[in-house]
């Protein structure tokens, strides 16, 4: 491969340059003027070729390709430079020997210690890492490159492995025990296929931070550019998709490197690691006396005190503050010290997607989620707040809208452990990189105890003037109803998953989150197919839970398979499926924006998925059938082991209030209303409204003037030919 990639010439430069990115060298720069003020940082060419050595194995281009170990080359970074944020540190200096710090490349094939030192095999080692670390379950599929590693795990009776029906799945599922208990998940697959097909559950685990140790198995290091039987560039694929990775080169390094990667995996901001593991590696044999120390997270950067008085000083000084909390406060434990403060200083409090649980549903002080498809009323009372105090959360555009609109007269507080966070999508009066939690332990003492009357009196008002509306919420067979009543037959034990779609913005908005990770959902990645696997997962790793899994026809089908791995393992996941023959966003995005061209968003034939899920194994509900749906639905959820619950909704039911494409957040679509027929849906525009109507010719214009003066107050309309002869549209501005 190195040989291959040294004859790319200037293509392999432009290709590296690709992978390594411009936020590296940007990064780079930063943290030498931060540290070393006295040097010149290099160049990005110099800088590039310093990646190019470290990447490819010394000066001049790739290493030979018999002899492909890592040479000492210089790192730009000081030794210490620990890789615990996604883009301040963990994409440069890497190695092919297995990472950016020298560190790794300490040889434990010699005994360390008085101890009798033990031969054993390089599959037999990482198992041995395995258990030391603590790893209980794993999942995963083997084949042709990781089979010495399966061998070794038959062996274990310390370490459950669990077969998946497809990677993609063994990667969901170990993100499923990683979100439930808060630690390193371990996925395994062969080489070629096997690792592609884990790639889009590793890329979902970066974007939500979730802290995982992805294990690959690899031709033989001779074979290494070969183009051999099953053989795909791993390392290279996985570099943008994860927080570090490793290609091993010698069976000396394993002990370093798998301890590293539990290290990384849950230091400052949690995220995947990657191990490619040649098969000649796993069947090579050492003497080992002597493990590493488990690995433990690196500690948290230190902050300015100063930064901590002045927050504090400026939340004491806020009249209409809010506090908007991310998915980084649950990653950082950090859940009960938030609501102290929310409840100290009288903070009204939003979430993320991601962080929905962290203050309890039904408290006070919570608004619910903010953005696409929050509630109005909490969209509205950001739009007033004068000060944002924002933790571990990092301006996702799904939830700020429009990013120069987004509470244009707020202040803001920022903190996050990722200092790549800081300033990239907004600029905080007070940036504090450092841990959630311990930042909050000194900032709280700071801040004065206040009731707010005047600004809760507001967020009231608002909260009253747009009620969030939750049509059918006592209808079973609908969807608010089916997840109140769903969620009635539960305590807050049960863990909630979902796929992604209109049901997952109906669960976010209507389920009552009470506790950190409660809820497990694919936010930055937005993944079909994850809730189902991920459900099987948070079963494994609290089996004294229930799980429910929500879900729509188009998500499951994405890994409906792994319903036999539910089965196989008897685990107590509750699949409720919203089956609207669709795929519900992609319709209402189509109907709302496109002119209601529906197109490739209706499933033309109709899929038996209670068929499937008995022939998987699963006991079935329909709850269509069911003369008494309530009663079906609470004794389906109450009956152990897997069942699949299947409820028929109309494809054109939408999820609402919505934020249209490039809108800000306080230019929500709210419920359609008809007009003689024809779907009118309201976009609020200052102060005004404008209603869109589109019509055929047939309809004449003073008719739907005439329709809709009955219903508002109308100041202007306005008839807009989209295509003569084929559609008129018309928009009305209403008070």
């Amino acid at each position: 491969m190195f040989d291959n990639l040294a004859k790319a010439g200037k293509y392999l430069g432009q290709a590296a340059k690709l992978m390594i990115g411009v936020p590296d060298y940007d990064n780079y720069v930063q943290h030498m003027r931060q540290t070393h003020p006295e040097q010149t940082p290099m160049t990005y060419e110099e800088f590039f070729r310093e990646r190019q050595d470290a990447r490819y194995g010394g000066k001049g281009g790739a290493p030979d390709s018999k002899n492909p170990v890592i040479q000492e080359t210089h790192d730009p970074f000081p030794a210490d430079f620990d890789p615990t944020s996604y883009r301040a540190t963990s994409r440069g200096g890497r190695r092919a020997c297995g990472g950016g710090r020298r560190q790794c490349a300490k040889d434990w094939s010699m005994a360390i210690s008085d101890t009798p030192s033990q031969r054993i095999t390089g599959a037999q080692l990482i198992v041995k890492m395995l258990e030391h670390h603590g790893i209980t379950t794993v999942s995963g599929i083997p084949g042709g490159t990781v089979l010495p590693l399966y061998n070794a795990l038959s062996q274990s009776t310390r370490i459950r492995h669990v077969l998946a029906r497809h990677e993609q799945g063994a990667g969901f599922m170990a993100q499923g025990m990683a979100r439930t208990s808060g630690k390193p998940a371990v996925c395994i697959a062969c080489s070629g296929p096997g690792a592609t097909n884990l790639v889009t559950a590793i890329a979902d685990a970066r974007l939500d931070s979730i802290p995982l140790v992805c294990i690959t198995g690899q031709v033989p290091t001779s074979m290494i550019g070969a183009d051999a039987f099953q053989e795909v560039d791993t390392y290279g694929i996985s570099i943008p998709i994860t927080k570090h990775n490793y290609l091993v080169r010698s069976i000396s390094e394993l002990p370093q490197v798998i301890t590293d990667a539990f290290r990384i995996a849950q230091s400052g901001r949690p995220g995947p690691v990657w191990i490619d593991i040649p098969k000649d590696i796993q069947t090579a044999e050492i003497d080992i006396a002597e493990l590493p120390a488990v690995a433990a997270p690196s500690a948290a950067p230190a902050f300015d005190h100063q930064d901590i008085a002045r927050a504090a000083a400026m939340i004491n000084e806020a009249k209409r503050p809010v506090l908007y909390l991310g998915g980084g406060i649950i990653s950082a434990g950090a859940a009960e010290q938030a609501r102290e403060l929310a409840e100290r200083a009288g903070l009204p409090t939003t979430m993320t997607l991601m962080a929905l649980g962290t203050i309890p549903a039904q408290h006070p002080l919570s608004l619910g989620m903010l953005g696409m498809h929050g509630a109005r009323s909490t969209n509205f009372i950001l739009h007033e707040a004068d000060l944002l105090i924002v933790l571990g959360a990092r301006f996702d555009d799904r939830a700020i809208g429009k990013t120069e609109e987004f509470c244009p007269n707020a202040k803001i507080i920022h903190v996050d452990i990722d200092r790549a966070e800081l300033g990239k999508i907004k600029q905080a009066n007070v940036a504090i990189r450092g841990d959630v939690r311990e930042v909050l332990s000194q900032l709280i003492p700071q801040t004065k105890a206040s009731r707010r009357g005047e600004w809760l009196q507001t967020v009231s008002d608002l909260q009253r003037e747009f009620p969030f509306a939750t049509p059918g919420a006592d209808n079973p067979l609908m969807p608010y109803g089916l997840i109140k009543a769903a969620a009635a037959c539960v305590d807050d034990e049960a863990i909630v998953t979902t796929d992604v779609g209109q049901h997952q913005m109906w669960v976010a908005q209507a389920y009552p989150l009470n506790r950190p990770r409660q809820w497990l959902t694919s936010g930055g990645l937005g993944t079909m197919g994850f809730g189902l696997p991920a459900a099987v997962g948070a079963a494994l790793a609290e089996p004294g839970r229930k799980v429910l899994c929500f879900s729509g026809d188009g998500s499951l089908m994405m890994n409906i398979q792994e319903m036999a791995t539910a089965a196989e393992n008897n685990l107590d996941v509750k699949i409720i499926l919203m089956n609207n023959q669709a795929l519900g966003l992609v319709h209402q995005q189509q109907t709302l924006f496109y002119q209601q061209n529906i197109f490739a968003a209706t499933y033309p034939g109709k899929t038996d998925f209670i068929t499937i899920a008995r022939g998987f194994g699963l006991a079935t509900c329909d709850l269509n059938q069911a003369e008494d749906p309530h009663a079906a639905l609470q004794e389906a959820i109450s009956r152990p082991g897997p069942c699949l619950i299947h409820v028929r909704i109309d494809a054109d039911e939408k999820v609402y209030p919505m934020v249209p494409p490039g809108a800000a957040n306080t230019q929500m679509i709210g419920e359609a209303f008809n007009v003689e027929g024809i779907l009118c849906l309201p976009l609020p525009e200052g102060d005004q409204s404008r209603i869109w109507l589109q019509v055929g010719d047939d309809q004449r214009l003073e008719q739907m003037v005439s329709q809709v003066d009955k219903l508002e107050d109308v100041v202007q309309i306005i008839r807009h030919a989209d295509d003569p002869g084929i559609f008129n549209r018309l928009s009305a501005f209403v008070q």
